[in-house]
């Protein structure tokens, strides 16, 4: 903890003037609201709680925050997905560990059943959970004065306006963890550069992810006093000892101790044919391997399921509690929350959305099992991670998918070489590891 960040804990966080977002954004939301409404319909509309959701999504939220307010004021948090979740579930159970009730707010509802899901057995006087308004000043507003939390706080970057605004005018401090932001993206905020010079004005603190992301918030309008490299939460992020106890499981069952498996992680349409393809031409040199292809989106599952069906290779589908057998090729592990346990039983892991124009997706979940992981050209989303972990050639960028396949199989033929991979993967975790409590202690000079 620096002694910048300290003096910024017991200052004002927010100037006197007033905040407010541009009226051009405002009139935005106004049009773009009913096709957002839209969306959620078609998306929800035969969940149980899609009444709940639309109301938090497009009304008043409040009613929902009122077992919060007790002697101690609230901390809400705010995970998009599924991802970032798992990033702010230690900071969550920090909080609640020093008796901070905690108001998580999710985007998605796969964030959402995360959260349930991890939570289950928190009582709601502690913790609660909601959709993430709409971003009019009118929502944010009331939202924040029925709650009047202690502090809200962004998991990576998620920057919306009115919200920042509503906090700046109420004086509520607004930190941003684990945060990182590619040049690409940071070139996506400079076109809207008033806008998010104002945002950035609303911001306490940034605890970045690493230097080239400070260089472009600072780039962007954030005061450099106000950021600090505070490395990613993810290398100390350990994996549930559920996941670890079914991948046990699994492996045994599934009789793989003995074979080559290696899981293609959070793909994306356009990458699952090719990462086929690259296991097709695996299995001519290692009649064995397996291939868990995991989907990022659940939109899309059924969708990969018959693209795997149509490749002519031997398929398992998760969600039809298949076995695998040692005749099977390829598992399509179309379920939530699991990756962690495909990842542990894994020799090797290929991340996605980066065969295809993502960006890609962090690599540092396969990391925490120490094996090589590969990734396609478009990683600029984690850029200074990726040149890391080459640096300590524990993870190759792969051109195409022969290039992965030849690759992934020049390793299995090389036990030498696949321990050095190792070794390189283990360096690096160990070498990174501490941003939790950094970050956590960040959370804890803001508290009232």
């Amino acid at each position: 903890m620096t002694n910048t960040v300290k003096q910024q804990a017991n200052t004002n966080t927010t100037s006197p003037q007033a905040h407010c977002s541009p009226l051009w954004y405002n009139v935005l939301w106004w049009v773009l609201t009913p096709v957002y409404r839209l969306r959620v319909w078609l998306r929800s509309r035969h969940q149980i709680d899609y009444d709940r959701e639309v109301g938090q999504r497009f009304g008043d939220a409040s009613y929902y925050v009122q077992q919060l307010k007790g002697k101690t004021a609230p901390v809400w948090v705010h995970a998009v997905s599924v991802g970032e979740t798992h990033v702010a579930e230690p900071v969550i159970r920090y909080l609640l560990a020093q008796g901070v009730p905690v108001l998580v707010s999710n985007t998605t509802r796969t964030g959402a059943a995360r959260v349930a899901k991890l939570f289950a057995d928190t009582p709601s006087h502690m913790l609660q959970r909601i959709f993430m308004p709409v971003d009019r000043i009118k929502n944010m507003s009331k939202l924040l004065q029925t709650l009047a939390p202690q502090q809200l706080v962004l998991i990576e970057t998620e920057l919306w306006p009115n919200l920042l605004a509503a906090c700046a005018n109420l004086n509520i401090p607004v930190l941003l963890l684990n945060a990182r932001l590619s040049p690409k993206s940071a070139n996506g905020y400079a076109k809207v550069a008033q806008l998010t010079r104002r945002m950035l004005s609303c911001i306490s603190h940034v605890a970045v992810q690493d230097a080239n992301s400070v260089a472009q918030f600072v780039r962007l309008g954030l005061p450099a006093e106000r950021a600090s490299v505070e490395g990613s939460i993810k290398f100390d992020l350990a994996p549930p000892a559920a996941m670890m106890q079914l991948a046990n499981n699994l492996q045994s069952q599934w009789q793989l101790a003995n074979r080559a498996v290696w899981v293609a992680a959070s793909t994306h349409a356009g990458e699952d044919a090719p990462l086929l393809s690259a296991h097709q031409a695996l299995l001519d040199e290692v009649s064995d391997a397996l291939l868990i292809l995991v989907p990022r989106h659940p939109e899309r599952f059924a969708d990969v399921t018959k693209l795997a069906y149509a490749s002519g290779l031997t398929v398992a589908v998760r969600s039809s509690n298949h076995t695998v057998t040692p005749a099977t090729q390829v598992l399509v592990a179309d379920t939530m929350g699991e990756l962690w346990a495909w990842f542990a039983m894994a020799d090797m892991a290929f991340v996605g959305g980066t065969l295809v124009d993502v960006g890609g997706h962090n690599p540092l979940e396969p990391l925490h099992f120490e094996i090589p992981v590969f990734m396609g050209p478009y990683h600029h989303n984690f850029s200074t991670i990726v040149e890391c972990l080459q640096a300590q050639g524990a993870l190759k960028v792969v051109a195409n998918p022969q290039v992965l396949s030849d690759t992934m199989l020049a390793l299995w033929r090389s036990p030498a070489k696949y321990e050095l991979a190792r070794q390189g993967a283990k360096l690096v975790k160990v070498q990174n590891q501490g941003s939790l409590s950094r970050q956590c202690a960040i959370v804890q000079q803001y508290l009232q």
